[in-house]
């Protein structure tokens, strides 16, 4: 039980590791956008942006079970 608990609290450390490094990422990125003077994207672009990243997700997902 208590290896469980443990094996719990390393998998729940990784993930709040991973997801700080994404937050930073995105933010870091949003920054330079900004910074850069670029347009900022509308809702018809973001719509697009984000079906274009969720479709080649999918797709490197699926490569790598094969």
């Amino acid at each position: 039980m208590v290896i469980a608990v443990i094996a719990v609290g390393i998998v729940a450390v990784i993930f709040a590791i991973n997801s700080l490094k994404w937050k930073i990422s995105t933010l870091a990125l949003a920054y330079y956008i900004e910074k850069n003077q670029y347009k900022t994207p509308d809702e018809k672009d973001m719509r697009e942006c984000t079906g274009f990243v969720g479709r080649n997700m999918f797709k490197d997902v699926l490569g790598r079970l094969r």
